[in-house]
């Protein structure tokens, strides 16, 4: 059996070398990289912002599309059409980004919201126009409420810049929506009193 000259080198190294190689303690293997838990960073408010926006978006939505179909006055009808179109865009900006934070957006109304949807489909005409113009305007007090909550408060900040970006359009509809009800209140008494 020939030996070749590399092998007879390599097994004199390792014999050399096994003592100093058993003196080397074990280095640790680092650990894997951690990528960030979705969702991970936020606060439990910064979650409850995410699915109650999101159920106020839904539930303007329908109410929306019942101002489209119940209401007599045709700005009514109108502010409802803008509350359709806008708040579908802004639930799809924020259920992507609850996506991207690991936030299960909700699937569903809420059982509050869906009494009030069952109240509102049977009201036509002024009565609609009155009732709803006063639930929008309650909605969004409470939902600028909620967004300046997280606009100072919350920890993320892609979600404080979207309740900041939010606020503007939330804003100019509860300001439309609060002299819009002002004025049918004002037409409401001026009919009373001529009667």
């Amino acid at each position: 059996m020939r030996v070749r000259p590399a092998m007879l080198s390599l097994a004199v190294f390792l014999a050399a070398a096994a003592p100093a190689l058993a003196q080397v303690p074990p280095q640790p293997v680092p650990p894997a990289p951690r990528h960030p838990v979705p969702g991970q960073r936020l606060n439990n408010w910064d979650r409850q912002f995410v699915r109650e926006a999101l159920l106020d978006g839904y539930f303007e939505i329908d109410m929306g599309r019942l101002a489209e179909r119940n209401a007599s006055a045709a700005n009514v009808k109108r502010y409802g059409g803008w509350m359709v179109e806008d708040n579908q865009s802004i639930d799809a900006s924020l259920s992507a980004l609850a996506e991207r934070k690991g936030i299960q957006a909700p699937r569903a109304l809420n059982p509050r919201h869906i009494a009030l949807l069952d109240r509102f489909e049977n009201l036509q005409g002024r009565q609609f126009d009155g009732a709803y113009l006063t639930a929008m305007v309650q909605d969004h007090d409470n939902e600028i409420r909620a967004f300046n909550h997280e606009v100072t408060n919350g920890t993320d900040p892609d979600l404080r810049r979207f309740a900041r970006q939010t606020l503007q359009h939330l804003s100019r509809y509860d300001q439309l929506a609060h002299q819009m009800n002002q004025s049918l209140a004002g037409v409401g008494a001026s009919a009373a009193r001529r009667r």
